[in-house]
């Protein structure tokens, strides 16, 4: 009789079932793990100052607003002190682009601020994803381990009782040989000694 090989687990549906959903599940995870990581990516340019902004915008368009307010003033200066006129335009240009920039400035600081909430948010969730993830699969491969140590022992317990079946066999044609043998022999003995008589 061959040996008896364990390890059949490796064929076992249920560990390949779970092991197939703990690789499913990982793969899941991984997608999701690289959209969050570029979302991740355009909070730290945000807070960096590098991506898009409605303080940016907002900026541009007031200060052609203002440039051209200031344009305006300066032009419409008519006889008296030209010189005046223009100057009053400038320095009421260069207010307004002030001001503008003052509040262009503390929207872009709270968009920067609110990047930087937002960086630090999705990188504890991502964190945190990971760490239940990672729970996941080790339970999952709990499972599998629980599930091969299981077809394992079926299969000794199987061979265990196989094994017992042969040898409670080869004792019964042992009898069986023995029983023959004693009756085939008492059979000739006692012919030979009723022939002798």
């Amino acid at each position: 009789m061959a040996t008896p090989q364990y390890g059949a687990y490796n064929n076992d549906p249920e560990k390949n079932r779970l092991l197939g959903m703990a690789g499913n599940a990982g793969e899941g995870f991984a997608g999701a793990q690289t959209a969050q990581r570029g979302a991740l990516g355009m909070y730290r340019d945000m807070a960096e100052g590098n991506g898009p902004s409605v303080a940016q915008e907002q900026l541009r368009s007031q200060g052609e607003a203002n440039a051209a307010q200031q344009m305006q003033l300066m032009g419409s200066a008519r006889g008296g002190n030209l010189q005046s006129a223009m100057r009053q335009g400038a320095v009421a240009g260069t207010a307004a682009q002030a001001a503008t920039n003052q509040q262009m400035g503390q929207l872009r600081a709270q968009e920067q601020q609110a990047a930087m909430a937002g960086y630090a948010g999705l990188g504890s969730t991502m964190a945190g994803q990971s760490l239940q993830q990672q729970g996941l699969f080790e339970g999952q491969l709990g499972q599998a381990h629980t599930a091969q140590m299981d077809a394992e022992m079926r299969q000794r317990m199987l061979d265990e009782q196989r094994r017992q079946f042969n040898k409670q066999q080869a004792l019964r044609w042992t009898q069986f040989g023995t029983g023959a043998a004693g009756q085939v022999i008492g059979g000739i003995l006692g012919t030979g000694g009723a022939a002798g008589g």
